[in-house]
């Protein structure tokens, strides 16, 4: 993946983990405020957001404000 830019990767049935190599913190605020506590959480070994399916396309709308570019790869 390119450094930098934000990507997806699979997790389970039930939500996908947000790689942001590059530190956001309007983008993290944002994405709190917005993502309910319980929709995600913080993957320490991953080093990755997991975001519950029923959040995915408002986080992309927010990746779109805070990110010049970000790498879409939710089509698996």
């Amino acid at each position: 993946m390119g450094k930098g830019k934000p990507y997806w990767t699979q997790d389970d049935e039930w939500g996908e983990h947000l790689h942001t190599p590059d530190y956001n913190p309007d983008f993290n605020t944002a994405m709190k405020d917005l993502v309910p506590d319980t929709e995600r959480r913080w993957d320490r070994r991953l080093r990755a957001w997991w975001i519950s399916h029923a959040w995915l396309d408002e986080v992309d709308a927010l990746l779109r404000l805070h990110y010049e570019e970000f790498l879409e790869t939710r089509d698996y």
